[in-house]
């Protein structure tokens, strides 16, 4: 089965949190749909991967070793999750599309974010629906 759906952060976050909940109703449809046709974006990793980082950094600085613990053990989790899933490239053709949404001023940063523009744009670029909240 081909590629079709691309997983954004809040839904990537479901799975991993709640994943008897809400995150496990995600791993159903998955099932139905099948697994070969989700996946995520490599943007989508950077924002849960430097999430992790920054927890780590923020209980260093805080000196707790049972949150510097719980960071690490969260990293961990996060890269053995995206061991498991299909990880889409930030392209030249998505690049180039960045850079025209971009150009015509209507998709200001302050009205969508760099980081879901070019998950948006990925999905344009692979003709992927994007699955969010």
């Amino acid at each position: 089965m081909k590629l079709r759906y691309l997983l954004d952060t809040d839904v990537l976050s479901l799975m991993q949190r709640d994943p008897n909940g809400a995150g496990g109703q995600i791993y159903a449809r998955i099932d139905q749909e099948g697994a070969d046709s989700v996946g995520t974006s490599v943007v989508n990793v950077q924002e849960q991967l430097q999430g992790r980082f920054r927890q780590i950094g923020d209980a260093e600085q805080a000196r707790k070793g049972e949150d510097l613990s719980l960071a690490y053990r969260r990293l961990r989790e996060a890269v053995e999750f995206f061991r498991d899933i299909q990880i889409v490239d930030y392209s030249k053709q998505a690049d180039d599309c960045y850079t025209e949404l971009r150009s015509k001023g209507g998709l200001t940063p302050t009205k969508v974010g760099p980081h879901d523009l070019r998950i948006g744009c990925i999905a344009l670029a692979n003709s992927l629906t994007v699955v969010t909240r």
